[in-house]
C-alpha cells in the first residue's frame, strides 16, 4: 500500500577512510511521511488502493448468498486481514438452507484499562436481477467494503489504545441476516461495544461530496445516543482537511435500510454513513453497478474521513516505551564482503511510526547522506555506492526515533576483503596402510581460515557445491580408498575468513585395478611426487618383476624388488609410462596415485 515513496536525492564525497558516494535519486519524500501521526495514516490512503480492491470484488461476478463466489469472497476479505497480521474469525449462521459466514478481524488495544471497542462494518455481498450469476455490486456494497478494508490494513500497522474491529457482514441484501446474528451473538454475550461505523454505498455523490449519516438517540431508542459518531466524523474532515460534506440525519427503528440497525435493536451505538440516499444511484441493484460508474475520489475522501474519526477515538498509543526496530543490515554484522564498493542498507521499523527527521547513518564515524524508500513499519536506509579500501574494518553507526521519541542506536561492522587467498603448495597424494593420504605445505595467506577438499570421478568436473572434508590439518586420508577399484579425483582448495576460494587448479588422482596371475600390462597416468619404482608401486608385494621396452636402445628393461639394486635396470618411472608387471597371486589390487598433468584435466 505504501510503495510510493520517492528518492531522497544525494550527492556527497569524502576524502578520508576511502569513502565516496554518489547516489542519484528523484524526488524528496512527501509532507505526509515526515511522521507517523494519524494526519500522514489518513493521507496514506489513496484512490488506488479503494479501486483495485473494488475491482476484486467486482470480479467475483457475484457475491450473492446463493452463489459459490460468496464463499469465496468472504476468503478473499479474510485473507487480506490475516496478510496484515489481524485476529480472523468467520462467523458462521444460517439462513434458510445457506450456510454462511461474516468476516471478523479484530485488532486488540493496548491500554489495559479500556474496554472501549470500536467497529467498521460493511456488507460484502451483492444483488441484481441477475444475482445468482451477475451482480458485481461495485457501489453496492464493494465501496463500502473497500473502505473498511484499506482502513483496517493502515491501522493494522500501528498500536491503540483502544480494541478496533473490522467486520464485512454477509446476507445484508436478503434482510441483514449476517448484522442481525452478529449483533444478537454480541448483545447475548454481554459484549461491550462502543460504537459501530456502517458503510453501505460511498461511490456515487450524484454531483457533490455529500456524506448522509444516519445516527438514533433517546427519543428513537431510549438509552442510545450516536450523535457523537457523527460529530466525530465531522471533526474529522475539519482536522484533516477532508472535502467531504458531513450531514446528519436523525433516524429510528423504521430506518432498516443498512447493518446498522441491528445493532440498535439490540442497544448498541451505530451510525450509517451513505452517498445521500441510495434511489439516486441508477445502476442500484443492477449488473451495471461496476467500478466505472463510481467517483472513486469521493470514495477515498469518505474514507479518510472515517481513518481519521476512526484513529481519535481508537487513540495512538502514547505509552510505547519500546525503541526502534533494526533488521536487513547489509552487509551483514561481522560479515566479509567481496567488493570494494559497497551500498549500506538497514531497516528501521516502529509500529508507532519512525520520526524520519532523527534518522542518521554514520560510517567509519562521519555522518553520511542517506536515501530512504518505505518498508512495513518504517522505512529501508540506504547510503548509495560507498567505495571502501581493501582490507578495511568498517564500522556503521544508525540511530532512528519513533514517534514517541524513543531511541534507538545500532553500531554493526563489516570488513572489505576482495582477494582469494593464496593456493597451498607441494600437494603430495600416496597410499598408506589401504588409504590415500594428501598432504601440502600450508597457504601463506594471514586470513586463512581453513581447506576444503573436492572430489569427483572426472579430473574436469568437480561439484563445488558438495565438499568432501573441512579441514584446518595440511594433509588428509581417505580410509580404506586404495583398495577401492576405479579412479578418484581431489583438489585442495584454501578458503580466507571472507570465504573466498584460491586459484589452485592442481588435480590429484589415484586409480586402482585388479590384476591377474602372471604378466599384466600396467599405464602410468598420474605424474608421480616420487618416481623410485620400489615407492610407486608399493601399495602391494604380490608381484615379482617388472619389464619395460626402451623404444631408443630398442632392448627390454627389467625389475625384480628381490635382487640387488644395482642388477636392475628400471629405477624410476612416471606419467607415460608403461611396463608388464608379473603377478602372484590373481585378484591382486594396484593403486596408484599422482597428480594429474594440465592438459589431462
Amino acid at each position: 500500500m505504501r510503495g510510493r515513496v520517492g528518492l531522497v536525492c544525494v550527492l556527497i564525497v569524502f576524502s578520508q577512510f576511502g569513502l565516496s558516494i554518489d547516489t542519484e535519486g528523484s524526488s524528496p519524500l512527501p509532507a505526509k511521511m515526515q511522521y507517523a501521526d494519524l494526519h500522514s495514516m489518513v493521507y496514506d490512503i489513496e484512490k488506488e488502493d479503494i479501486s483495485l480492491t473494488i475491482l476484486h470484488l467486482q470480479n467475483f461476478m457475484t457475491r450473492h448468498i446463493s452463489a459459490d463466489n460468496n464463499t469465496l469472497a468472504a476468503q478473499y476479505i479474510a485473507d487480506r486481514f490475516s496478510r496484515v497480521g489481524l485476529d480472523v474469525e468467520m462467523h458462521e449462521f444460517t439462513h434458510y438452507t445457506y450456510t454462511l459466514e461474516n468476516v471478523i478481524a479484530t485488532l486488540p488495544g493496548t491500554d489495559p484499562t479500556s474496554d472501549e471497542v470500536y467497529i467498521v462494518v460493511a456488507h460484502f455481498d451483492s444483488t441484481s436481477g441477475q444475482a445468482s450469476t451477475l451482480a458485481p455490486g461495485a457501489n453496492d456494497n464493494g465501496s463500502g467494503t473497500a473502505a473498511m478494508m484499506v482502513i483496517a490494513e493502515i491501522m493494522a500497522q500501528y498500536r491503540w489504545n483502544n480494541t478496533v474491529k473490522f467486520i464485512a457482514f454477509n446476507a445484508e441484501e436478503v434482510g441483514l441476516r449476517g448484522s442481525k446474528a452478529y449483533a444478537l451473538r454480541e448483545a447475548n454475550a454481554g459484549s461491550t461495544i462502543t460504537g459501530v461505523f456502517n458503510l453501505d454505498m460511498i461511490g456515487f455523490p450524484n454531483g457533490d461530496n455529500i456524506l448522509e449519516v444516519a445516527y438514533t438517540n433517546e427519543s428513537k431508542y431510549p438509552g442510545l445516543d450516536s450523535y457523537w459518531m457523527y460529530e466525530a466524523l465531522y471533526d474529522a474532515t475539519v482536522k484533516h482537511s477532508i472535502n467531504i460534506n458531513v450531514t446528519s440525519h436523525l433516524k429510528g427503528s423504521t430506518f432498516s435500510v443498512s447493518d446498522h440497525h441491528p445493532f440498535w435493536e439490540n442497544g448498541y451505538d451505530a451510525v450509517l454513513g451513505i452517498e445521500k440516499i441510495q434511489v439516486d444511484y441508477p445502476h442500484y441493484h443492477t449488473i451495471h453497478d461496476t467500478l466505472d460508474k463510481l467517483n472513486i475520489t469521493y470514495t477515498r475522501d469518505v474514507t479518510r474521513t472515517v481513518m481519521g474519526a476512526m484513529g481519535k477515538l481508537a487513540g495512538i498509543n502514547s505509552t510505547d516505551v519500546v525503541a526502534p526496530s533494526h533488521s536487513f543490515e547489509y552487509p551483514p554484522p561481522g560479515s566479509y564482503v567481496w567488493e570494494s564498493e559497497v551500498n549500506v542498507t538497514v531497516e528501521v521499523t516502529d509500529p508507532s511510526g519512525i520520526n524520519i527527521s532523527s534518522i542518521n547513518m554514520q560510517i567509519n564515524g562521519t555522518d553520511v547522506a542517506f536515501g530512504l524508500s518505505w518498508a512495513s513499519l518504517g522505512y529501508k536506509v540506504y547510503s548509495g555506492p560507498v567505495l571502501f579500501s581493501e582490507g578495511s574494518f568498517n564500522e556503521v553507526f544508525i540511530t532512528a526515533k519513533d514517534i514517541f521519541h524513543n531511541e534507538m542506536t545500532y553500531l554493526w561492522n563489516f570488513t572489505v576483503d576482495t582477494i582469494p587467498p593464496e593456493p597451498p603448495s607441494d600437494l603430495a597424494i600416496d597410499t598408506q596402510a589401504g588409504s590415500i593420504h594428501i598432504s601440502w605445505s600450508p597457504s601463506p595467506s594471514e586470513d586463512l581460515d581453513h581447506y576444503r577438499v573436492f572430489m569427483s570421478n572426472r579430473p574436469d568436473n568437480f561439484d563445488y557445491s558438495v565438499v568432501f572434508e573441512y579441514t584446518n590439518d595440511t594433509s588428509f586420508t581417505h580410509s580404506g580408498e586404495a583398495g577401492n577399484n576405479g579412479v578418484k579425483y581431489y583438489k585442495i582448495h584454501a578458503v580466507d575468513r571472507a570465504g573466498h576460494f584460491d586459484s589452485n587448479d592442481v588435480v590429484l588422482g589415484k586409480s586402482t585395478i585388479s590384476l591377474e596371475q602372471g604378466w599384466n600390462m600396467v599405464g602410468i597416468v598420474q605424474r608421480q611426487h616420487d618416481t623410485d619404482v620400489k615407492k610407486v608401486f608399493d601399495y602391494h608385494n604380490h608381484w615379482n618383476g617388472l619389464q619395460s621396452y626402451n623404444a631408443q636402445y630398442k632392448t627390454w628393461e627389467f625389475y625384480e624388488p628381490n635382487i640387488p639394486p644395482w642388477y636392475s635396470q628400471i629405477e624410476n618411472v612416471d606419467k607415460g609410462d608403461g611396463m608388464w608387471m608379473r603377478v602372484t597371486i590373481g585378484g591382486t589390487r594396484l593403486c596408484l596415485t599422482g597428480i594429474m598433468e594440465q592438459e589431462s584435466v
